[in-house]
């Protein structure tokens, strides 16, 4: 069991988890009122999804949104409470089993493979994307955290659900072909090229290889790869996508370029490839990543945009510099800082949970469980399990 007096946050966080039974409001729900799903217009549509982001309000209440369980939330979660059973907290396995349960009851239906969507309507200026539409994302953070709980339990129905979920990626997504490589669409409908959707897929297809050694998933996997590290540039930063018909690239450079160094990590483990290209390109995104945050450990919002100071942003520098200590020591003091700061500026200390964004003259407290909680849940994890056992943890004795 994990001692108490050194695990406040973590533990506090978990209790208002599990109270919350996983389930939560998004950011991005607004469309899951009754009323603002009707709306004809499809501007009417963003300017609500924008507004109920933005707004410190919850205003969810007044247009009868309810709570919601969230398939990536929930892999987020499996993952976390993987990592909190190697430290020795008693019972994650259990909570972990119902997640799996809940997982396997809420697969989007006539496809391939097992897979997930959000669990709510999505309006941007392109189109509008029904409830429940799988995408790569969602998939792969499901099928990385069905891996986690495999790799401590060696269960092998929960290894056939992550391997049903490379089906997916294969076979329902368009594949973007190249002289560079591959790119998988980001869902089923589309044909996008977004570089940490790609490889995300990618990493799944690879940790999976890692156990049945099928070379239809090295193959693509390392096609994928190749493709988004091609497109670094020469300071190391991705672009979060570009366009499939001019090739002009839209810069967004917030959390994403930590989801793709991660998934660098995850490639590189499961393959141990020869080609010294993909760590150079991890080394490279590494030296570019750490500009996203400043000394003290606040993460820009989209560098070099400061505000506003995002949960997610905070959550991902955790995770990332706290893998990266295996690649690149010294890595882990970054994620400390970012952890730090992170307690003292974002954590309602009362209740446990953290706040969704910091603004220069207020806070948005709302409470985002997919968001912030179960990110930050898995990154307090991912800390401690990476951190030296020879030096104090100065957040995980905060109080």
């Amino acid at each position: 069991m994990i001692s108490s007096a050194r695990s406040k946050p973590l533990l506090d966080l978990l209790d208002y988890i599990e109270r919350q039974r996983y389930e939560g409001y998004d950011p991005y729900d607004a469309l899951n009122s009754p009323f603002l799903l009707k709306l004809k217009n499809k501007w009417l549509r963003v300017g609500s999804t924008i507004l109920f982001r933005l707004s410190p309000i919850n205003l969810r209440k007044l247009y009868r949104i309810e709570k919601g369980a969230n398939p990536k939330g929930m892999g987020l979660l499996l993952s976390a409470y993987s990592a909190l059973h190697l430290l020795g907290h008693d019972g994650a396995l259990e909570k972990g089993n119902l997640l799996i349960d809940w997982m396997r009851k809420n697969e989007a239906p006539e496809y391939s493979g097992s897979c997930w969507g959000y669990n709510f309507p999505w309006q941007d200026r392109n189109r509008l994307l029904d409830k429940g539409i799988p995408t790569i994302v969602n998939t792969a953070y499901a099928g990385h955290g069905l891996l986690d709980y495999y790799s401590i339990t060696k269960r092998q129905e929960v290894l056939d659900v992550a391997r049903s979920a490379c089906d997916f990626i294969l076979e329902d997504l368009n594949i973007r072909e190249t002289e560079q490589g591959i790119c998988f669409s980001y869902n089923p409908v589309e044909k996008n090229i977004v570089h940490n959707a790609n490889v995300l897929g990618a990493s799944l297809l690879a940790r999976v290889y890692a156990h049945t050694k099928e070379d239809v998933l090295l193959e693509h996997a390392t096609k994928s790869f190749d493709f988004t590290v091609y497109h670094q540039r020469e300071n190391g930063l991705w672009a979060y996508s570009q366009s499939p018909d001019t090739g002009k690239e839209r810069l967004q450079t917030d959390w994403h370029q930590g989801f793709i160094l991660d998934c660098l990590m995850w490639f590189i483990e499961a393959i141990n490839p020869a080609d010294e290209k993909y760590r150079k390109a991890l080394f490279a995104g590494a030296d570019f990543y750490k500009t996203q945050f400043t000394e003290e450990g606040i993460g820009y919002w989209r560098y070099p945009r400061r505000w506003p100071i995002d949960i997610h942003n905070q959550a991902q520098g955790i995770i990332t510099f706290s893998k990266l200590e295996g690649f690149l020591p010294g890595s882990i003091q970054i994620a400390e800082n970012i952890a730090n700061w992170t307690l003292d500026n974002m954590r309602n200390k009362k209740r446990g949970y953290f706040y969704y964004e910091k603004w220069p003259l207020f806070t948005n407290r709302i409470s985002y469980l997919r968001w912030a909680q179960a990110w930050m849940l898995l990154a307090l994890a991912t800390h401690i399990s990476h951190f030296p056992t020879n030096r104090s943890h100065s957040f995980w004795n905060y109080d």
